[in-house]
């Protein structure tokens, strides 16, 4: 028996590990890994001191509820992750198991303690690998939103552009097609729009088509398609709806624009609108999106020609 005791306590002193009793609240019992572990330089330096005292403030509370079940259960403890604050006052990460024990015939807990400090960096360093990737991941698809944003919008008046509208429309009119189901366009442009230009200049212009743009899209539908197809011309997509239900939406489009007034230099400035209207024709042989757009067109030409500031249907 006292041969396996002096290999024990061998084994005790040559482990790398911290390993020391506690009895009652207080240290027992440390070996050298322990004390070194801690700063100690001698073993008076933690006999007799309140275990809690070498454990992290933030974690005394939970460890002494750990110790209490353990000793009430005579169960031993799984490892956790702790911190243990040195002599010196600094922390250092700890892996720790304990087990029930007795120390002079008292209850007491044998703790283990491993330090884990390069293990808590090379996951610190893991985590914060992980975390620059998935910034540069967001980055990266933020960036390729704007892109593909940019790509479809049109700079000056934030709606759709003239390349993403025949793209969506080719699209909605195949559908239309195969479906036998009505489309129609609105065209239009600004009255007057080269007179703003040229007596007010061409930011006057382009604040003219940006308050355009933003009272247009209040009036659209949200199946709508509304694009600036160039210059100071518009055009809006809607999908199953006919030239008489687009002159309702067309008609609050030219109303509410009729309504509102572009402020230059303290003067308020009327906008109004000529606007066309064509619907697919399905009996056309050669029905196109181009020839939707083209009929749109000369429609609008022709409420210019009436007198501007109205809607003509094509073919009435």
């Amino acid at each position: 028996l006292r041969e396996s005791e002096e290999k024990y306590r061998r084994l005790v002193e040559l482990s790398p590990d911290l390993i020391a009793i506690h009895s009652q609240g207080k240290i027992c019992f440390a070996n050298q890994a322990g004390l070194r572990l801690v700063g100690a330089d001698r073993l008076e330096q933690m006999v007799g001191k309140p275990t809690l005292e070498f454990v992290a403030a933030g974690l005394r509370v939970q460890v002494a509820k750990r110790i209490q079940h353990a000793l009430q259960n005579g169960a031993a403890l799984p490892p956790l992750d702790e911190k243990f604050v040195r002599l010196d006052g600094s922390e250092v990460d700890v892996s720790v198991t304990a087990v029930p024990t007795t120390w002079q015939g008292k209850p007491a807990m044998q703790v283990i303690a491993r330090d884990i400090t390069e293990r808590k960096l090379a996951e610190n360093e893991a985590r914060g690998a992980k975390d620059a990737l998935e910034s540069a991941h967001r980055e990266l698809q933020q960036s390729l939103e704007r892109e593909q944003l940019l790509a479809r919008t049109d700079d000056l008046t934030d709606l759709y552009n003239r390349r993403y509208f025949f793209k969506h429309a080719a699209r909605e009119f195949r559908d239309a097609l195969h479906y036998k189901r009505p489309l129609s366009i609105i065209m239009f442009d600004v009255d007057g729009f080269k007179r703003i230009n040229d007596s007010f200049g061409h930011l006057a212009g382009d604040k003219a088509l940006a308050l355009v743009a933003q009272v247009t899209a209040a009036q659209v539908r949200a199946i709508d398609v509304l694009a600036r197809y160039g210059g100071d011309e518009f055009v809006i997509l809607l999908p199953q709806t006919s030239a008489q239900q687009a002159l309702a939406i067309a008609e609050r489009v030219r109303a509410s624009v009729a309504a509102s007034r572009l402020e230059i230099d303290g003067r308020a400035i009327a906008l109004t609108l000529s606007m066309g209207i064509a619907e697919i024709i399905h009996t056309l042989q050669d029905e196109s999106v181009e020839s939707v757009i083209h009929r749109a067109d000369e429609a609008m030409y022709n409420a210019k020609q009436a007198g501007s500031n109205r809607i003509v249907i094509s073919g009435q």
